[in-house]
């Protein structure tokens, strides 16, 4: 998920905080990066699309993908750029993060042939992104 990086590691620096909840939650705020990350729209799903599919005497399975993005590995070359210091110890990201600006569509992008296999199968498959 992350490794530690030398010291002073030239690279985009991002602010990290906490959030106090019933567990303590890490927040990278990727907010300043995201300004400079050129995004393309694109067509996702919602909950309201999800409502709206589901008809009388269907079935349902919901499949909660919750470390999804972890599993999403981010080139070398771009890793530069999601450093972020915690406890005085200069860390980065190997994988995607979930604040990037692009996470959605990387998502949607990925997702893409798992539905397209369903569909051909007789399925009906809608996958969204809820927090």
């Amino acid at each position: 998920m992350t490794s530690e990086s030398k010291a002073h590691t030239p690279g985009f620096y991002n602010h990290m905080f906490m959030v106090p909840k019933s567990t303590t939650k890490h927040i990278i705020d990727h907010s300043i990066l995201n300004t400079y990350i050129i995004t393309t729209k694109f067509k996702m799903e919602m909950i309201t699309t999800v409502m709206f599919a589901i008809h009388q005497n269907n079935w349902t399975v919901l499949l909660n993908l919750e470390d999804f993005y972890l599993q999403v590995p981010i080139h070398q070359e771009s890793q530069c750029f999601l450093h972020f210091t915690w406890k005085s110890i200069d860390s980065q990201f190997q994988v995607l993060c979930f604040s990037l600006s692009i996470a959605p569509h990387i998502f949607t992008y990925l997702m893409a042939p798992v539905s397209i296999k369903f569909h051909r199968q007789g399925f009906r498959i809608l996958h969204y992104l809820d927090d």
